[in-house]
């Protein structure tokens, strides 16, 4: 992201930027990649927009267990059929929250 925004300062004044005026929109990972931005380069950023990005509540496990109930339903398990040789949309999710990240505990 700095070299982006590095970039953009570089050359505001050639195409008509406004260095003051930049903001970072993301959806789904990218929604995650802008909360980091936000949070890394956040005196460099005008706003950000996150859109389904990973947040605090994306591995709480009741949280997951109540999307097919939510604004936005989705079918964990339809999404991962187990007849494909997949395991079950349960045994993924509860191995998600029980691993750490990068397998550090």
């Amino acid at each position: 992201m700095s070299s982006v925004l590095d970039w953009v300062a570089a050359n505001a004044a050639r195409y008509g930027f406004d260095p003051g005026k930049i903001l970072a929109r993301g959806v789904s990972t990218g929604g995650y990649y802008a909360f980091r931005a936000a949070h890394t380069h956040a005196g460099r950023l005008f706003a950000v927009v996150a859109q389904g990005g990973g947040a605090h509540h994306l591995f709480d496990a009741e949280w997951i267990s109540a999307q097919n109930r939510m604004e936005c339903p989705f079918a964990l398990v339809r999404g991962n059929p187990g007849h494909m040789g997949n395991p079950g949309a349960e045994e993924i999710i509860y191995d998600w929250l029980d691993d750490p990240v990068g397998g550090r505990r």
